[in-house]
């Protein structure tokens, strides 16, 4: 360790940007949930017809649409079904004028949405494992790795 820096500022580093992966995954939650929103308004439906079709209460549905509970792949999967849409169509992408990244993830979607479902469900389950990782190092080693692998 450098002689500059203590194990407390790395530690106070590891948990700043762990705040700010919790934040991240709070913003998703929140917007995945106003897409699930606008998607049930749309179709002109009720928070307990879709938490029915789900089989859950219409209170846990409503804490999906306010972001309040994540959903898990399997519940967006059924709510994809039920829209009759991809299940990338429910997940918030970067804003298009982010440094061309939205240009890359709409790519990703598109490609995601030509891969069969079990495929599909591989490709999302590693990225919300991905996601999870809370070390960049450890993120920027997996992808090596990958690369090196593909």
């Amino acid at each position: 360790m450098p002689p500059h820096r203590k194990k407390a500022d790395i530690k106070s580093d590891d948990s700043a940007s762990s705040n700010q992966m919790i934040e991240l995954a709070n913003d998703i939650d929140i917007k995945i949930g106003e897409k699930l929103k606008s998607l049930r308004e749309a179709e002109g439906k009720k928070q307990v017809d879709i938490a029915s079709h789900l089989g859950v209460s219409a209170q846990q549905y409503q804490k999906y649409e306010k972001g309040a509970t994540k959903c898990s792949l399997a519940t967006l999967y059924k709510l994809a079904a039920y829209y009759d849409i991809q299940i990338t169509e429910i997940l918030p992408w970067p804003d298009t004028s982010a440094s061309g990244f939205s240009e890359e993830a709409h790519k990703f979607s598109a490609d995601l949405n030509e891969e069969s479902s079990d495929e599909a469900a591989a490709i999302s389950k590693i990225l919300a494992i991905f996601i999870r990782i809370k070390s960049k190092s450890i993120r920027t080693k997996l992808l090596a790795l990958m690369s090196e692998i593909a």
